[in-house]
């Protein structure tokens, strides 16, 4: 008998087959643990749609992401209030931004009468339940279904889960797409070509919804090499079909960003992305790449875990568990690490909505084989290990993500706040004047032309080191309104990082214009914002 997870599974049988073996009829203790992840999905959703608005604070990507689908219902083009100003000196500004997402969350907003981040949170809170669905489904399918709840768990509990699938950004929902890619190639498609063509086709809309869903990519590329040198040859009909699926996706992004214009394309990745979103891989520089394997530890395990030093139980935790978890899934997390570390430039937060439930899952085998397997007898000092780190693994996120969310949302509510904040801004600024600053005012005042702070980066990129002056007069906004998210950008010294470096406004410049052709109407307290600073500028004093 060959022991897989929680499955004895006949000898005979390759690992490919796990799946069908739990499909050949329910047990009892498999009836029960669906009934349990029933119950779970119901209360996950209860609590993440009762704090939906409370955490995180309105932020800065959402408004920009909530302006594209607003016009997008007028207009059909995936191009915002908060794009314009230097893009639109191009042809076709908007062919860089994503359209599959855009459409999407514009059918939502065409319920509302106004921009609204309620809506479109909505839309994010629905990606992150399909996402918790596909990892269900795959954590069954390649361990038991124990550990798929407690995946399951594991993840709606990260602090990484909490705040993307609350976050009306788009990586959740390619991270839906993505994981339901993997489920489809995991539950037939190793074998059949049309669930492998499904798969790879989700995986490749993914990519069109946000580029680091490649991610994806590789990690079933990985799976589908290892099914194929382990397994049958029948494997290369799901290969053959994740390839045509891919290769589809591929044409699709083409068709939709590149075809049209080309040159307008590239202009304007080079304009925005490339000297901030370069993957690590692609900088040749062993530094750089060592640094991305190095910011694993708090940029990603801490995600889940919340303290880093959780990460080297997790680590003894694979070791002493490794021959009873299933290596198909040890080969999916090893391709999200790698891919986390090697093509993702930037590990905000919400990027690791990407990767952490790949490290649910192997935490829930793990905790599963400890605790809901019989040990044996005989290995009593084997057995207390195993278990106390299950415990440390376990009870981490719990206490450290369960807790925290929940004495964050229910003491602070940041929605408050912002709406407070947002009501002060409002009484100071007259009907008819234009603004720079932050996007996440534009949420309250979406009638007024209201230009990002980035644009000032895009036209020092655009014509070769203009001054900030010439950025401001070329925009020519009323009114300037700096926050703590604009303030930490604001700098003479270089920054601590590239993002840093490569988006910093000079601050000598800045308050050089400042002073000679701008009044301070008042400084706000804005709470989770920090101080907010508004000034009005008298463009007839400006220079020329």
């Amino acid at each position: 008998m060959t022991v897989f997870g929680n499955s004895f599974v006949p000898d005979g049988h390759d690992n490919q087959n796990i799946g069908d073996l739990h499909d050949a009829g329910p047990t009892p203790l498999t009836r029960r643990w669906r009934t349990a992840a029933i119950l779970c999905f119901v209360l996950i959703a209860i609590f993440h749609g009762a704090t939906l608005m409370r955490f995180p604070p309105p932020f800065v990507d959402e408004a920009w992401y909530i302006a594209r689908a607003w016009e997008y219902v007028d207009t059909g083009r995936q191009f915002g209030m908060l794009d314009r100003g230097v893009l639109e000196q191009f042809a076709r500004p908007w062919c860089v931004f994503p359209w599959l997402p855009t459409a999407m969350t514009s059918l939502a907003l065409r319920l509302a009468d106004a921009p609204s981040l309620h809506v479109m949170r909505w839309c994010s809170f629905a990606g992150g339940m399909l996402l918790l669905a596909a990892l269900w489904g795959i954590t069954r399918r390649l361990f038991n279904p124990q550990a798929a709840v407690l995946a399951v768990v594991l993840c709606a509990l990260s602090f990484s889960f909490c705040y993307s699938a609350h976050l009306a950004r788009t990586d959740v929902i390619a991270a839906a797409f993505g994981y339901t890619g993997i489920l489809l190639y995991v539950a037939g498609g190793q074998r059949r070509f049309l669930p492998g063509l499904a798969g790879g086709g989700l995986i490749g809309l993914a990519v069109e919804i946000h580029p680091h869903s490649a991610i994806f990519a590789l990690a079933i590329m990985a799976l589908a090499l290892f099914d194929l040198v382990v397994g049958s040859p029948r494997c290369s009909r799901g290969i053959a079909g994740i390839i045509c699926g891919g290769f589809a996706g591929i044409l699709f992004y083409l068709g939709i960003h590149v075809a049209p214009d080309p040159a307008a394309y590239f202009d304007l990745n080079t304009l925005i992305y490339t000297r901030t979103h370069v993957p690590p891989l692609l900088s040749f520089r062993y530094d750089t790449i060592a640094r991305a394997f190095t910011d694993l530890n708090h940029g990603l395990f801490a995600m889940l875990f919340h303290s880093p030093l959780v990460t080297p139980v997790w680590i003894v935790a694979v070791a002493v568990t490794w021959k009873h978890l299933n290596k198909r899934m040890i080969v999916l997390l090893i391709s999200f690490l790698a891919g986390h570390a090697l093509l993702l430039s930037n590990k905000a937060v919400y990027y690791a909505i990407h990767t952490v439930p790949a490290l649910a899952m192997c935490t829930g085998a793990i905790v599963a084989h400890a605790w809901l397997r019989p040990m044996q007898p005989q290995q009593t000092i084997r057995n207390a290990t195993v278990r106390i780190l299950a415990g440390v693994l376990l009870v981490s996120p719990i206490l450290s993500h369960a807790l925290r969310p929940l004495r964050l949302i229910y003491q602070v509510n940041f929605n408050a706040q912002y709406q407070e904040v947002q009501r002060q801004l409002n009484s100071v600024v007259g009907a008819n004047e234009s603004i720079l600053g932050s996007q996440t005012w534009w949420l309250g005042m979406p009638q007024h032309t209201f230009y990002s702070w980035e644009n000032l980066i895009y036209y020092d990129r655009l014509y070769n080191d203009a001054s900030v002056a010439d950025a401001l007069t070329a925009l020519q906004p009323d009114i300037l309104i700096i926050d703590g998210h604009f303030r930490w950008f604001i700098r003479d010294d270089p920054g601590s990082n590239d993002y840093l470096r490569q988006m910093r406004i000079p601050e000598s410049e800045l308050m050089a214009f400042l002073d000679a052709n701008a009044s301070l109407i008042t400084t706000l307290n804005g709470l989770c914002y920090g101080a907010v600073d508004v000034y009005r500028i008298q463009w007839r004093a400006a220079p020329e």
